[in-house]
C-alpha cells in the first residue's frame, strides 16, 4: 500500500518535470530560431543598407 502511494506521488511529478523540460526546451528551440531569424533579416537590411 505504502509503495502504491509513493509511485501514485512520484509519477505524476515526473511526468511533469518531464512535460516542463520538454516546453522549456521547445521555447528555447523557438526562441533561438527566431532570433537567428531576425538577426539575418536585420543583417540582410544592413548589407543592403550599406
Amino acid at each position: 500500500m505504502d509503495f502504491h502511494l509513493s509511485s501514485s506521488i512520484t509519477i505524476p511529478i515526473a511526468s511533469w518535470c518531464l512535460i516542463g523540460m520538454l516546453f522549456f526546451g521547445v521555447r528555447l528551440l523557438s526562441a533561438t530560431q527566431f532570433n537567428c531569424l531576425a538577426a539575418r533579416s536585420l543583417w540582410k537590411r544592413w548589407c543592403s543598407v550599406v
